[in-house]
């Protein structure tokens, strides 16, 4: 019996065997950033320790909590939730379980990537992406992981591909709208700094709109609704945390202390600023160990010095305004902080340095950027037509999500969630020749 390779079914199953490989080659051949696998009673380690703490309190004690505590907001309830249901669900501490979902989920981002092409009528792009999508290494290094990356990757990616189904197709059905604010709201649970992302969505449109059809299928009953599911989603958290300490917040965890972070560094000249760039950059290039200024103004150092200042809810309140002073009398310092920030957030990840080799690394940083720059040109500068409203809505996620970050502390792991984004934009920049290429591989109709 023969398939078309173009089926839905089909399509979804080449990107799960590539998705797969990727599971495989940068997932369980490295050591995981958590502990034992087989003792439930072994405590697991950094983030991974504490989504697990939620979860297991959630399935033992009925609470939200990380600690001993009947509630506790440290950390968003997201990615502890799907830990909890999949324990409940497929067994108490059964990470295979959730290495599996996860494995979906990267075929699904894959999938995601596939369907967007596949509005336009774009099949073969569409697949090569998608398979493309899945391969990204740290997308596979994530998936087994007990960490927010892969999660908020694959619900950044779907919101992504209802955007433009919603934008590009007449009279979209109501279930895309209410998918979409689903999606985003819950997205918002797994990381908070999306929070204000559909304002952003709707002040664009406010803009472009008299100008452009491009929204013209935007059905604004609709996008209402769908909005509605958001704040239903955000606005029910936020409203069972209030009822448990008293105010409405997504979560309480580390605003103070990325606020703390910013605020010291404000403070250093711009001298001072341009020497932790270059001690950051310096030991992120060679590996090795950063120097006595760096180490005083990094997080590790800083993070001790909030804890040592702050011990209960009035301190962290009184804390938070003295550092946004600080920050408003220091705002020039403050924007050049900014700026460092920027550097650190694109710079390469070396989350897992310790198993994959720092060329391959920086090898695949260097090919990225290199497509997702020349993309830059082909529509800023050039004024390519084709894929334009993919271009500026992946731009539009990359923007927010450099606005946020860099107003706080940002790491490199903070970008990883969005490299779907610039692999999108790349490709379209380069997308006469991948059509060329690959028209006479992918045209046939069976397999």
């Amino acid at each position: 019996m023969r398939y078309q390779i173009t089926s839905p079914l089909v399509v979804f199953f080449i990107i799960l065997s590539f998705a797969t490989v990727s599971f495989g080659i940068f997932g369980l051949t490295h050591g995981e950033g958590w502990s034992d696998l087989t003792s439930e009673n072994q405590p697991l380690a950094g983030d991974a320790g504490q989504y697990n703490a939620y979860a297991r309190n959630m399935t033992l004690r009925g609470v939200y909590a990380m600690g001993d505590s009947i509630f506790d907001n440290f950390r968003e309830p997201g990615y502890p939730f799907f830990l909890f249901i999949t324990y409940k669900v497929f067994g108490f501490f059964n990470f295979w379980a959730v290495r599996i979902i996860q494995l979906l989920s990267l075929a699904l981002i894959g999938y995601f990537v596939y369907l967007v092409f596949l509005i336009y009528g774009q099949k073969k792009i569409g697949l090569f992406a998608g398979v493309l999508s899945v391969l990204i290494p740290y997308y596979g290094y994530y998936s087994v992981e007990l960490t927010t990356e892969l999660m908020f990757s694959f619900l950044l990616t779907f919101s992504f591909f209802l955007l433009i189904k919603i934008i590009k197709t007449e009279k979209t059905n109501i279930f895309y709208y209410i998918a979409l604010g689903s999606v985003l709201g819950y997205s918002v649970l797994v990381r908070a700094q999306i929070l204000f992302f559909p304002i952003v969505l709707f002040l664009v449109f406010l803009l472009v709109a008299k100008n452009s059809q491009v929204f013209k299928n935007i059905d604004m009953k609709k996008s209402a609704i769908g909005f509605m599911f958001f704040i239903l989603i955000t606005g029910g958290w936020a409203t069972y945390v209030y009822s448990q300490n008293g105010h409405f917040s997504i979560t309480d965890g580390r605003q103070g202390q990325l606020i703390y972070y910013r605020a010291v560094r404000s403070e250093l000249s711009y001298k001072e600023t341009i020497h932790y760039l270059s001690a950051w950059l310096k030991r992120s290039i060679s590996g090795g160990r950063s120097d006595g200024f760096l180490d005083k103004y990094e997080f590790q150092n800083l993070y001790e010095d909030y804890y040592q200042s702050v011990s209960n809810p009035q301190q962290v309140f009184e804390m938070r305004n003295k550092n946004l002073k600080t920050i408003i009398n220091n705002f020039d310092t403050y924007l050049l902080g900014s700026g460092v920030e920027f550097v650190k957030l694109i710079f390469i990840e070396h989350t897992y340095a310790g198993s994959y080799n720092k060329y391959l690394r920086a090898g695949f940083y260097v090919g990225l950027y290199l497509l997702f720059l020349n993309s830059i040109v082909q529509f800023v500068f050039l004024k390519q037509k084709k894929f334009r409203l993919i271009f500026w809505l992946a731009m539009i996620y990359l923007f927010y999500n450099y606005l946020i970050i860099t107003a706080f502390d940002a790491i490199p792991r903070y970008n990883t969630p969005y490299l779907t984004f610039y692999l999108l934009i790349g490709l379209i920049g380069i997308y006469p020749f991948v059509d060329r290429c690959f028209t006479s591989k992918l045209n046939s109709n069976y397999v």
